[in-house]
């Protein structure tokens, strides 16, 4: 449920031991979170005076509701123990930042933390400012000396963040604010702490989840695997991208993109080599090659040991390193270019695209046959296409060799990263490294076999799945073509899954794997062998709203070939009707997916109030979606809710998904997916916790099924 349609009414009165906040609006919502404006009238001396401040509420969009008559949070059995743990961690770290502000000038500071409407909170200073980013928005980039200014006591703060083994992972321009302070100064300030973490001396986490994100240019590529131990330098990389935003005034390309040499050309002349040389240090992909601290990224930014600007943590806003100032005075004087020469470039530059788009549109109308003109190129091989002026294959095209191999795809400078190659043994979709596969992709071989997963160099190397009938299946890590982890028992006989939704954020599905015991069982406890997820059901829709990380895994299961799933989360807070036409438009359902799913799992103090109005919605979205697709949906709930609400015989057509946290299997008989722990640990996926599921049969049998009862 999204945390916007949740929140706390303007005026609403919010109580804590000290004193009595008034709701002024809302500042902002998150998956863990919203964040509010709020007033308290505070005594100084014998005048009472209203203040502003900011309020942080706990709240799990995934698993939360909030009751308009208490104004207390809900949520329902199942989710109880993940938003208690949730809870607890937000506490304990709220009072790590409390701590931590008495002590560091630069971070936000907490005044209280108290437990209030199911929930908790924690009492911060309203920061009369902007943030850095709104202020590069307006004013543009800053100078190198503005930047430094404005960047060391952030840096600072981040170096006493790792000093008490805490790791904010989530730097960037818009959690930096530039706080005006009554002395007339800018004091720069860390704020969000909502991905923080803390950690033993051992280097594990303290708190029960896993409620790490990343954001897109200022996230380490690390990142979005998933941080288990601490780490500082995915902080370091998040403090140079920053940096470089400020310096740019660009959004930094996401971790995998970046490319140091147009860093270089992009700041060359504007800053000094030795800033640059540090950026570049602290952009390393690889965390290894990292600068190890944030107090060397410090000095290598400062081309010298840290000293004298270095001491402020406060920004004079008089002072020629005032980034308002400074920018403002050194910014290029646009009006000096001569106007004429200007015209002259951009008609030359505007004639050779409209000349460039007329040939692309002429090329693409073309058949791609082998009558159609091609470029031999001096190993032999044809090129239909477009070479540039180096004679590189360039844009759309097909390579064919001299032994009749054809690969097919985009190309730049002759290199193509993502496309199809044909060879008389198979066709291969994926990833390439000079021409040949290497990365992630999958191969369909002309005897019916198929493998789907990691190559280098043109073989299977890596995590991947090898499928040569519904009865030979062979998964794990392929060394050169060969399978070095035989596991002991047979793939297959077993049908795994999982469901994931926002929850789980990011997911590796080129990693995903599920530990398994020598007889091939997947637990909670996880095991030395491993299982591939054969499906994967994930939600797509909550009442009308899209779940926010459904493209993300809609993309990652189409691309690694796991049979897909969608399931939708009924509501009663719109129409049956609204619902259907959100989850048909979201879907994107096709022939030999699993059955659409309806996910019924609300509270019972909701069912109790509103049971006949809850089954009416649901017939209604399973009697429509069933006419969409032609085939039966099947419905996710407990055994429990289907003997206490599901009694209406129209219920009784239906196949269920139960979920039933148990060792043995549910009682009833019409279940066909088992969804057996909500706890599991799973490699690829950021959430401390995952559901896996089971399918009623062998993997002869899932086919059977998909073939029947799936998608057509």
């Amino acid at each position: 449920m999204s945390a916007k349609l949740n929140v706390l009414a303007k005026g609403h009165l919010l109580k804590s031991p000290e004193r009595t906040y008034r709701i002024e609006s809302v500042i902002g919502c998150g998956g863990f979170g919203i964040t509010y404006l709020a007033s308290a009238i505070i005594m100084v001396g014998n005048v009472s005076v209203r203040v502003k401040f900011a309020i942080k509420e706990h709240f799990v969009s995934s698993d939360c509701e909030r009751d308009p008559k208490t104004n207390g949070i809900v949520y329902s059995y199942p989710a109880k123990e993940r938003v208690e743990n949730s809870r607890k961690d937000f506490i304990a770290e709220a009072k790590r930042l409390q701590k931590a502000g008495v002590k560091q000038h630069n971070i936000v500071k907490v005044n209280e933390v108290f437990e209030d409407n199911n929930t908790a909170y924690y009492v911060m200073e309203y920061i009369d400012g902007e943030s850095l980013r709104s202020w590069i928005s307006k004013n543009g980039p800053m100078d190198a000396a503005s930047m430094q200014a404005t960047m060391t006591p952030i840096i600072k703060a981040v170096e006493y963040l790792h000093n008490i083994r805490m790791t904010h992972l989530d730097i960037k321009p818009d959690n930096i604010m530039l706080s005006k302070e009554e002395n007339g100064e800018i004091r720069p300030v860390l704020i969000d702490f909502g991905l923080s973490k803390h950690y033993d001396e051992e280097g594990q986490p303290t708190s029960t989840l896993n409620t790490q994100g990343c954001s897109d240019g200022y996230a380490p590529i690390e990142q979005y695997v998933g941080i288990t131990t601490f780490s500082p330098k995915a902080d370091i990389y998040a403090l140079s991208a920053t940096i470089l935003f400020v310096l740019t005034g660009k959004n930094p390309p996401i971790a995998t993109e970046l490319k140091h040499d147009e860093i270089k050309k992009l700041l060359s002349g504007k800053v000094p080599d030795s800033k640059i040389d540090a950026l570049i240090k602290g952009l390393q992909i690889q965390a290894e090659n990292r600068v190890e601290s944030a107090s060397k990224l410090l000095e290598l930014l400062n081309g010298e040991p840290d000293q004298d600007v270095s001491e402020r943590n406060t920004i004079p806003i008089k002072a020629t390193t005032t980034p308002i100032e400074t920018t403002t005075s050194t910014r290029p004087n646009l009006n000096i270019i001569n106007e004429t020469k200007n015209k002259k470039i951009l008609g030359i530059i505007c004639g050779v695209i409209a000349v460039l788009a007329v040939c692309i549109v002429i090329w693409r109308a073309l058949p791609m046959k082998d009558t159609e003109h091609y470029e031999e190129l001096p190993d032999g091989t044809k090129f239909y296409g477009v070479l540039d002026s180096e004679n590189k294959p360039t844009g759309e095209g097909k390579l064919v060799y001299t032994d009749g191999k054809t690969l097919i795809g985009i190309w730049e400078e002759g290199v193509i990263n993502n496309g199809k190659l044909i060879t008389s043994e198979y066709e291969y979709e994926g990833s390439f490294v000079m021409s040949r596969p290497s990365g992630y992709g999958t191969a369909h071989y002309s005897d019916g076999k198929v493998y789907v997963g990691n190559w280098k160099n043109g073989e299977w190397n890596g995590l991947g799945k090898l499928t040569e009938s519904s009865e030979s299946i062979s998964f794990g890590i392929f060394q050169n073509g060969v399978l070095t982890n035989p596991q002991p028992f047979k793939v297959g006989e077993k049908v795994y899954g999982i469901d994931v939704s926002r929850w789980q954020r990011h997911i590796n599905w080129e990693d995903l794997y599920l530990p398994a015991n020598s007889d091939g069982e997947v637990g909670v406890e996880g095991g030395e062998y491993m299982q591939p997820a054969m499906f994967a059901i994930i939600k797509v829709t909550d009442g009308k709203d899209e779940d926010p990380f459904f493209d993300r895994n809609y993309e990652g299961i189409r691309k690694c070939g796991i049979t897909y799933g969608a399931y939708h989360f009924l509501t009663t807070k719109c129409s049956g009707d609204e619902q259907v036409e959100s989850y048909i438009k979201t879907a994107h359902l096709m022939s030999g997916d699993l059955p659409p799913v309806l996910d019924l799992e609300l509270t019972n103090e909701l069912m109790a109030e509103k049971r006949k109005e809850v089954c009416e919605i649901a017939l209604e979205w399973l009697e429509k979606i069933e006419a969409q697709y032609g085939v039966r949906p099947i419905i996710y709930t407990y055994e429990y809710f289907i003997k206490d609400y599901l009694t209406d015989p129209k219920f009784d057509k239906y196949e269920y998904w139960i979920a039933r946290h148990r060792k043995t299997s549910p009682e009833i008989s019409n279940w066909c997916i088992w969804q057996f722990t909500d706890k599991a640990r799973i490699p690829g996926v950021d959430a401390n916790t995952v559901d896996v599921d089971i399918f009623k049969g062998n993997y002869k049998e899932f086919e059977k099924f998909i073939r029947n009862k799936g998608i057509k």
